[in-house]
């Protein structure tokens, strides 16, 4: 399937470049530093030098980017890629940022804290009043809402567990992860006629569903046999060091 995609790749834009692309490529790729600097700067946009080297490799198969100038563009891809790895969500700064000037109390009022805060929310809701005051609470929930469906929250929980494991075990729980029946239902009177009405009978939840087998177990990895086989001293409970009592520097 690669090679057939490659090969549809190749001949579409061999039909459609003209000849004006090959033109274009050929000015910003004739020396290696361009080719470079163009890898990097297309892989640092697109956050993928596997998307980067395809692309490459389709151009340089329709005749349309040259084998010798494609050359500095995959360096420069890997180059890019060691950016990507650098840029961070800003609302998750924020966030964390918030949290961590609340430090270990379950509220603030610290002003740094709450433009934090006021930033990420105010974006999301535009015209939303500025909060005076933010509890963990406010947080935990803007974390869940803001990174929605990015794939963080799951270490939030890990994070959670370390102090208050029955919490996360809680919440991960009472989760419904199973199948709601009718939506299809709901969603096409929606589309149809912009409102719906959700008969309870119908429009349901899985009364049947189980509940995620979660243990404080589930939040960390087992340490390795063979780690354990040289050094049993890990499986044994931590002890707690002063370290600053304990070492003088």
């Amino acid at each position: 399937m690669f090679l057939y995609g490659m090969t549809l790749l190749g001949s579409g834009l061999e039909k459609t470049s003209g000849g004006r692309l090959e033109r274009t490529l050929e000015k910003l790729t004739d020396t290696v530093i361009k080719g470079v600097l163009l890898g990097a700067l297309v892989t640092a946009a697109i956050q993928s030098s596997s998307a980067t080297t395809v692309i490459v490799v389709g151009l340089v198969n329709a005749r349309v980017l040259k084998l010798r100038n494609a050359i500095g563009v995959i360096m420069g891809a890997n180059l890019g890629t060691t950016v990507t790895a650098h840029i961070l969500r800003l609302s998750d700064i924020y966030l964390v940022y918030a949290e961590a000037k609340m430090g270990l109390a379950t509220s603030t009022t610290d002003q740094s804290a709450l433009d934090a805060f006021n930033a990420v929310r105010g974006r999301a809701i535009p015209g939303v009043t500025p909060k005076t005051s933010i509890t963990w609470e406010d947080v935990w929930k803007e974390r869940r809402l803001e990174l929605a469906c990015e794939g963080d929250r799951w270490y939030d929980y890990v994070r959670l567990a370390y102090y208050d494991s029955q919490r996360a075990i809680n919440e991960l729980k009472a989760q419904r992860r199973d199948v709601y029946y009718s939506l299809g239902t709901t969603y096409k009177a929606y589309y149809e006629n912009g409102s719906w009405t959700v008969n309870p009978d119908e429009t349901r939840y899985n009364p049947d569903a189980k509940a995620p087998n979660v243990t404080v177990s589930s939040f960390t990895l087992p340490f390795p046999t063979e780690d354990v086989v040289f050094n049993p001293n890990l499986m044994k409970d931590p002890v707690h060091v002063d370290v600053r009592s304990e070492f003088s520097y």
